[in-house]
């Protein structure tokens, strides 16, 4: 009896050990590109205070957001809507050119929970100013498994003056085994 009690113990002992071992985040799968280039049209694209669509100026020849800042603003990109996600990384991801440009330069991405509010990621270790060639921006966001995002915005953000295109949007998902 005392050799059973002992083996159950043992057993149970083990089960909370095993149970108590906390896993460090890993990548098990690669990205998965989940949104595209929204102005690939004319015709997709909604003209703003300082935006418009530019046909001349383009990394991939399709058109481009050009932005003509004469002070800082934050631009919208897009809204991506509700997210059937949870458990991974967002990446954004976009193309970035400048000229003129007395400043920061960077992207920001914002992502609203019904019941948390809205939460942001700032991509100011890569920032682009004065004058630039295409230069890729990318910047992350972690979603926890228990939260699905209800809406996903994507900006760039002009601290200051000048003239920035924006192209080859693009929105990854990186999920991650915790």
């Amino acid at each position: 009896m005392n050799l059973r009690i002992g083996i159950i113990f043992l057993l149970i002992l083990a089960l909370f050990i095993g149970c108590g071992k906390k896993e460090e985040k890993q990548l098990i799968e690669e990205p998965i590109q989940i949104g595209g280039n929204a102005l690939d049209m004319q015709s997709d694209f909604k003209q703003g205070k300082y935006s418009s669509f530019d046909t001349e100026v383009s990394f991939d020849n399709l058109g481009s957001l050009k932005i003509v800042a004469p002070e800082s603003t934050t631009v919208r990109i897009m809204d991506l809507g509700p997210q059937d996600i949870s458990g991974v990384e967002l990446l954004y991801q976009a193309k970035v050119k400048t000229e003129d440009v007395i400043g920061q330069v960077f992207l920001e991405m914002l992502c609203s929970f019904s019941e948390k509010g809205e939460y942001f990621s700032r991509g100011l270790d890569q920032i682009v100013t004065s004058s630039s060639d295409w230069t890729t921006l990318e910047i992350p966001f972690f979603i926890k498994d228990s939260d699905k995002p209800s809406n996903v915005k994507l900006n760039i953000v002009i601290n200051g003056t000048g003239i920035v295109w924006v192209d080859d949007i693009k929105m990854f998902v990186k999920p991650y085994k915790y």
